[in-house]
């Protein structure tokens, strides 16, 4: 026997029963054998070769631009009606309140849901669910699913999308205030050497109250930056009195008029920009009535109103703070002290080119939340 019949009867060897490993190489010189023996019959073929028939189905049916095909294997009745049952309480949706709700949206609640009878371990169960080309994602969050306030948000959009509106889009001036951490919030990679997954370094997120943290107020706008507000620490003894959970300052009307539209108000009177506040309680709830929604008329200062409750997506600053949170993060801030430092010389190298992009998005954004009928665009 020559070193060539040597090595093909060696590789044949290496490939019995082993269907999903086999080579190119393996493949084509099966393919070359079978020409070779001019033998029409796989099961002859099989014979000869001492090798099961998938395996030379697999090999003849291998072509050099595509990957092996294997034939499907049988699945036996008991199994597509357990799997059918399964599939069917995956898709299994509540309806309440006008909002739907998947009703087993773990793969041990599906398993509990089960008949007693097709009832299998939860490797089983995730194993079906694979199988039918089912697949686990994390649900994303929205700030509402509420249809009432879908239906505000979406006639709120197709208001602002009218011709007559798209002209003042650049003159909109968003506000919000924001907590700053010393959480990381830098990148959520991280590459190391194969093998080295040791050297990978976490990110470190804590509880709130742990760790030193600012609130900031800002207003941002197309070519429009205002000063950054950073609003003073509690005392102690205050601190002791309310719930640690809650913020490290408690932002009423009259604070927020005297340190935050005090700041901005002649520079938005002077360039005639629209400004644009959330409905929350320092802000007056946007209503009428309220003392900063007196205060801004009184300066004859014009608001985008009303103004969709639970929307901050389309509150443009609340991704300048996702940004501004990212490059204080690179800062690598330790202290109290440090991240004021680091958040007020993050805040002066923001530059506008990158608000005013930011800032260009909030027609697009528009368009995406009428699309989806008043809901949060993915």
């Amino acid at each position: 026997m020559g070193n060539f019949e040597l090595l093909f009867h060696f590789l044949l060897q290496t490939t019995k029963d082993m269907t999903k490993h086999m080579t190119p190489f393996q493949m084509g010189l099966i393919q070359g054998e079978y020409k070779a023996l001019k033998c029409p019959n796989l099961a002859a073929m099989a014979r000869h070769l001492g090798r099961h028939h998938s395996v030379i189905e697999r090999a003849l049916a291998y072509k050099e631009d595509s990957p092996p095909v294997r034939k499907p294997r049988k699945v036996p009745e008991n199994i597509q009606k357990r799997r059918k049952v399964t599939v069917d309480l995956a898709k299994e949706i509540v309806l309440k309140d006008e909002r739907e709700y998947p009703k087993n949206p773990t793969v041990a609640e599906i398993r509990e849901s089960m008949p007693a009878k097709l009832r299998k371990s939860r490797s089983t169960v995730a194993r079906d669910l694979k199988e039918s080309d089912f697949v686990c994602r994390v649900r994303h969050k929205v700030p509402t699913r509420d249809p009432g306030k879908k239906r505000e948000r979406l006639s709120f959009a197709k208001g602002w999308l009218k011709p007559s509106k798209l002209k003042q889009h650049k003159l909109i001036v968003f506000s919000d205030e924001h907590i700053l951490s010393i959480n990381d919030h830098s990148s959520r990679t991280m590459w190391v050497k194969r093998g080295e997954e040791y050297r990978i370094i976490p990110r470190e997120r804590r509880r709130m109250q742990n760790i030193p943290r600012i609130m900031i107020w800002a207003a941002v706008g197309h070519d429009y930056k205002s000063d950054l507000v950073i609003f003073p620490q509690e005392k102690k003894e205050e601190e002791d009195k309310r719930r640690k959970d809650k913020m490290t300052y408690r932002v009423s009307a009259d604070a927020y008029i005297r340190r935050c539209l005090s700041k901005v108000v002649p520079s938005l009177k002077q360039k005639n920009r629209i400004y644009q506040q959330d409905g929350a309680t320092p802000h007056g709830k946007n209503r009428e009535s309220s003392r900063v929604v007196k205060y801004l008329r009184q300066k004859k200062i014009e608001l985008v109103l009303p103004w969709p409750s639970e929307s901050p997506d389309m509150n443009m600053i609340e991704r300048v703070w996702k940004d501004l949170n990212r490059r204080v993060s690179r800062m690598k801030p330790t202290s109290l002290q440090d991240l004021t430092r680091c958040a007020k010389l993050a805040w002066e190298q923001f530059p506008q080119r990158e608000l005013n992009k930011i800032v260009g998005g909030f027609t697009s954004h528009l368009r995406k939340v009428v699309d989806v009928g008043g809901g949060v665009p993915k």
